[in-house]
């Protein structure tokens, strides 16, 4: 399917309307038919509900307005960025998943233990609630667009809709901690079973520049390098490379873009098999170890 893009982005980033409106502009610049938008775990102190698990197994009596206050904040988010057709139909999955929750925290109050599979099933509610939101945002704005977790994407799903929400359970690489949970790794093996075109990398420290800028005022934006050359800038310290993450990328040689969500108008870096070919001996970038003797 090289008429398809798979792009990685973290889940806050999508819960405000200059995020969703960014989100908009980025499908409609690219040229691929079909774009896949892989979100990772949400990770926002005022919405996550894994909490409320910790409060039902030590019978904590804040329980419950904890879990009120998460209830009015979903809501405060779906009517502040969807309007009343389209945010009532989300705000009826989010109460459904708040009913249920409400039942299993009783359960988990009664024998005060949980589990990991109750974890992941209320962490993946949150995921889906967001996937939800931005579908309904991406449809008003006249784009056909679904969500589907992980799992169940395939390549006729992802060909009858302009534009694929996933959210779940993600595939990630090694040495990856729960704290840490991102969707790059993930985005690249889905590029490489839907055999899509490229694969794009979000972040929202900065672009990928040829020095630190606090040490460098005038490093430049690296617009091209080899997967040799990325792996190698990112052993000496450029955090926004992840070599996990390229890996499938590399196995099957798409290329992957890394670009920066607070600025959409630079296309970032694209990071590929022979990077710049013409360039291959010119020095990429350097870091600046301190304190070494």
């Amino acid at each position: 399917m090289r008429a398809v893009r798979i792009h990685a982005l973290e889940s806050r980033n999508l819960l405000s309307k200059p995020g969703c409106e960014r989100m908009v502009r980025i499908i409609q610049s690219y040229p691929e038919a079909h774009q896949v938008v892989v979100l990772a775990p949400l990770l926002d102190a005022t919405l996550e509900l894994s909490s409320l698990l910790r409060l039902a197994e030590s019978r904590d009596e804040k329980l419950w307005s904890v879990q009120e206050q998460r209830f009015k904040a979903w809501n405060a988010v779906i009517e502040e960025l969807l309007p009343i057709a389209l945010g009532s139909k989300v705000m009826e999955r989010i109460k459904q998943g708040f009913s249920d929750i409400e039942d299993i925290l009783k359960s988990v109050w009664i024998v005060k233990e949980s589990s990991t599979a109750i974890l992941s099933h209320i962490e993946a509610l949150t995921d889906s609630w967001v996937a939800d939101l931005v579908t309904h945002w991406t449809l008003g704005s006249e784009i056909d667009a679904q969500l589907a977790e992980y799992t169940a994407v395939s390549e006729d799903l992802v060909a009858r809709h302009r534009v694929l929400y996933v959210f779940g359970t993600l595939p990630q690489g090694e040495a990856v901690t729960t704290k840490t949970l991102r969707s790059e790794y993930a985005a690249s093996l889905l590029a490489c079973d839907l055999g899509a075109s490229g694969v794009t990398f979000w972040n929202t420290s900065s672009l990928l520049k040829s020095a630190d800028e606090r040490e460098v005022p005038s490093a430049q934006v690296i617009r091209s390098l080899s997967y040799a050359e990325a792996s190698e800038l990112s052993f000496f310290g450029f955090p926004i490379i992840d070599p996990q993450a390229l890996l499938p990328a590399i196995n099957e040689e798409i290329a992957v873009e890394l670009r920066y969500w607070e600025d959409e108008s630079d296309p970032g870096s694209v990071v590929s098999a022979h990077g710049d070919a013409e360039n291959a001996s010119r020095v990429k970038g350097f870091s600046i170890m301190h304190n070494v003797a």
